[in-house]
């Protein structure tokens, strides 16, 4: 029986973040994903949701998870390449 703990996880807030940026990429309104993220997390809601939002968002709610360098390769700014 394998009991590997390897196992991938993928937070609420990192799955609507994901869909968010899926909208926006296909010229799509990610309002509403970003800020069910947002209002968990008490904050205002944001309007006219932007990529650099989106990535604010995520680097801010997804800290210490190591994610950062797979997003900035996504966004083609992780200077490689």
């Amino acid at each position: 029986m394998n009991q590997s703990l390897n196992a991938a996880w993928l937070r609420s807030a990192d799955v609507f973040l994901l869909v968010a940026e899926a909208k926006i990429r296909s010229n799509q309104n990610g309002d509403a994903e970003l800020n069910v993220v947002r209002t968990r997390a008490g904050l205002l809601p944001k309007t006219n949701v932007t990529m650099a939002d989106i990535m604010h968002e995520r680097r801010v709610e997804l800290a210490g998870e190591n994610d950062r360098h797979q997003d900035l390769m996504r966004m083609g700014q992780s200077g490689l390449g």
